[in-house]
């Protein structure tokens, strides 16, 4: 859920892209078949809100690229089948003003 809202929001982003985009959605996909790979469903759902949210408003492709996520399971009888992209709080910090305060 919300990975076309993450593309359309990455393909509208100048600062992340399409290409970059595909990037980090193959990481999804890499991460998600890690935490099910002993699943016997058909299917997994992942839900992509924060990584949707990021993509709108990230201002460093690098940054995008970078991002730190994990692929965790939804809570109770849907776990087997349904997970959600949690962004990691330890991120890549590229802005110098941001650098230079925490220096500070």
């Amino acid at each position: 859920f919300k990975s076309p809202d993450f593309m359309d929001h990455a393909r509208s982003n100048p600062k992340t892209g399409l290409a970059s985009a595909m990037k980090v959605m193959l990481s999804v996909y890499q991460a998600a078949a890690r935490e099910y790979a002993g699943s016997e469903k058909s299917y997994v759902t992942i839900m992509m809100d924060e990584l949707a949210v990021l993509a709108k408003n990230c201002g460093d492709r690098e940054v995008f690229e970078f991002t730190k996520f994990e692929i965790t399971r939804t809570a109770g009888h849907k776990s087997e089948t349904q997970g959600k992209v949690e962004l990691s709080p330890w991120q890549l910090l590229t802005d110098k003003t941001t650098l230079q305060k925490i220096r500070t």
